[in-house]
């Protein structure tokens, strides 16, 4: 049975990189990924039967996409959701090194681990004020404030990105990944995108020596964009970032979580 590596952290982080650079290195990814888009132009490499599996247990819990609440709260699958994350599992066994991407598994990281004991799990993270930016960028429409004449307001280009929600979900996700990762340190790694180009490297090692994966050398300079690394935000934007409780202190904790 092979050895599954999980890819997840919190949207707008870089998972999609991180996916990539892993499918490059060998990693089988799945077949059904999610296309490429307008935020995403070298594609997502999500596959779509996990990110569709864990949508339908959040909807069943009155849960979307981008759900924010606490870090504490948990969601349950039942038994037909349980025996379908079984026969994804089942149905890619038989590959050497698989695993899947989808910032979604970040809430379910216990049950995933329960369920495959061999799973191995990279996340990745970046700075609030980073993330929090980047999804006032792509508009999710639960990030929006829903204004009557909503339209109108946008012609005038008036703000109604709920700021609030959208670092509230990146210190949600987050600080479940800093839990996981502490609990479960011989079966994760943890890497920063901002120093991607430096951790990946060592990472990859680790995979291959600890973890016995048979993974290929990748160039990280191959595949990153150096406009992930150069987005210029308001000192305003970084300051409602860091000062909201937690948060400094979630992000300085994962970046001591990344190792030398």
């Amino acid at each position: 049975m092979g050895i599954p590596v999980i890819v997840a952290g919190m949207h707008r982080s870089g998972t999609s990189l991180l996916a990539n650079l892993m499918q490059g290195a060998g990693l089988f990814v799945g077949e059904r990924l999610q296309p490429a888009s307008d935020t995403n132009a070298k594609g997502h490499f999500e596959d779509l039967d996990f990110q569709e599996l864990h949508d339908e247990v959040l909807a069943s819990h009155g849960s979307g996409l981008l759900y924010s609440a606490r870090a504490s709260d948990q969601f349950t699958l039942d038994e037909r959701q349980v025996a379908r994350a079984g026969e994804l599992v089942g149905l890619r066994s038989d590959v050497a090194v698989w695993g899947w991407k989808d910032p979604r598994t970040t809430l379910f990281l216990d049950f995933w681990a329960d369920l495959v004991p061999e799973a191995k799990f990279v996340f990745i993270f970046r700075a609030p004020e980073l993330v929090v930016n980047s999804l006032r960028g792509r508009g999710d429409p639960p990030l929006l404030v829903p204004y009557p004449w909503a339209w109108f307001l946008d012609r005038l280009r008036m703000r109604r990105f709920r700021y609030g929600a959208a670092i509230r979900m990146w210190k949600n996700y987050n600080e479940r990944t800093l839990r996981f990762a502490r609990a479960n340190r011989d079966r994760c790694q943890v890497l920063e995108v901002q120093q991607l180009e430096q951790q990946f490297p060592v990472a990859l090692r680790r995979m291959r020596d600890d973890w016995g994966l048979p993974l290929n050398e990748v160039r990280v300079g191959d595949i990153l964009d150096p406009a992930l690394l150069t987005v210029d935000v308001s000192a305003g934007l970084k300051r409602f970032c860091r000062a909201y409780p937690g948060a400094s202190r979630i992000y300085q904790a994962l970046r001591g979580e990344c190792g030398p």
